[in-house]
């Protein structure tokens, strides 16, 4: 009854119910002995819950405590021990222990192909997960090599040879990091056809997000905005966990996005999207695209500064001196924002600058700027004495 109970919860972590699931399942494990029957796959259920809530500890915690129940408990099949291998390792992964996780693979591994069932739908999960372990400790290739075996077997058992939907989308991450964007794009679109179909709103997102980021790397901006648009507002629908993976790669999407509109627009439009937010991610990126847009302003605004500066210099003050502060104010911000922000670097200029610069406060262009911002700096010192 208590292992029903378990699996009656999955399903609801499934729909994305895992806080409810998570404790249900505690609940469960709270009446269970160590040893007991149903506490081996209610200790791998909650697990699993873990993983898709990003709480890698608690993943590593219970995948631990599911294979020692399994050993406590005087079980001898060995295809179930490989299983609950293949979730530890992970969870190791997870938890930045590679070597580990790579020791309980091959392990789970040489389990499998002693049973005869290298082909089997265990085959894939083992395969998969360690491919996302390889891609996790930087090994790209290598995952896409576990991927490439788990969609070959997955694709072989399948009746109508569709590869499952996590299997696409973390195949298509690898794919992306390879640089192949259109061979990525394929993969997530796969992804989110078997998502929409499955009705399962953290899939979606996570799909959602993937294709959105290809698109993107494609430079195809209104569609990866439609497509996060939906995104968000699954994410305002459901109660997903903040960690969980769903909700982080969606986050990583959009401020991707953010990054390719600030990269497109206009300067005078680009503080109008700099609104507070409470998010780590998206603060990041409004700073980004926000710092962006002011470096642009400025670089924009530098000539009409340099002839503001040159008419007050010959307005003068009204006693037959020129204004020197305001005019030497102003074409220091204009050059500043010739220089794109990088003028507050005055040390080694100031050491070039000549005398009659040195006594207004003016720096002297780099070498790197045109010959002309040299010649406006020298007629204002000219004009100013």
């Amino acid at each position: 009854m208590g292992e029903l109970r378990c699996k009656r919860a999955f399903a609801r972590a499934k729909q994305g119910r895992a806080a409810e699931a998570a404790t249900e399942i505690d609940d469960v494990l709270a009446g269970l002995r160590s040893d007991d029957y149903g506490a081996v796959g209610c200790l791998q259920l909650r697990g699993l819950v873990a993983t898709g809530s990003g709480d890698a500890a608690g993943a590593l915690r219970f995948a631990s405590g599911a294979l020692s129940s399994f050993d406590a408990s005087g079980r001898s099949n060995a295809h179930d021990r490989a299983q609950l291998t293949v979730d530890l390792a992970y969870a190791h992964s997870q938890n930045g222990q590679p070597a580990l996780a790579d020791a309980r693979f091959r392990e789970a591994r040489d389990a499998f192909e002693r049973l005869g069932c290298s082909e089997s739908a265990f085959a894939v999960s083992l395969h998969a997960s360690w491919g996302v372990a390889l891609a996790d400790a930087g090994q790209p290739r290598a995952a896409l090599e576990q991927f490439e075996r788990a969609s070959l077997i997955a694709a072989r058992r399948a009746p109508d040879g569709e590869v499952p939907l996590a299997l696409n989308g973390n195949r298509g991450n690898v794919l992306r990091w390879l640089g192949r964007h259109e061979q990525a794009l394929d993969a997530h679109q796969r992804a989110l056809a078997q998502a929409r179909r499955d009705g399962n709103p953290s899939a979606l997102m996570q799909s959602l997000a993937g294709t959105a980021i290809d698109l993107l790397r494609l430079q195809r901006v209104d569609d990866a905005e439609v497509l996060l648009n939906e995104g968000g507002a699954l994410l305002q629908q459901g109660n997903h966990p903040p960690a969980g993976s769903a909700v982080m790669s969606l986050r990583n999407a959009t401020a991707t996005l953010w990054r390719a509109q600030s990269a497109g627009a206009k300067p005078t439009t680009r503080w109008r999207r700099c609104r507070p937010s409470t998010s780590s991610v998206a603060r990041a990126a409004r700073i980004g695209r926000c710092a962006g847009g002011s470096l642009q302003d400025r670089a924009d605004r530098a000539p009409q500064r340099r002839r503001t500066a040159t008419g007050r210099a010959g307005a003068g003050n009204g006693r037959g001196q020129p204004r020197r502060p305001a005019a030497v104010g102003l074409e220091r911000r204009g050059l500043a924002s010739r220089w794109r922000g990088r003028a507050t670097r005055r040390g080694k200029q100031m050491r070039r600058a000549t005398p009659a610069r040195k006594r207004y406060g003016i720096s002297p262009p780099r070498w790197t700027i045109r010959t002309r911002a040299l010649a406006d700096a020298r007629t204002l010192a000219a004009m100013l004495g």
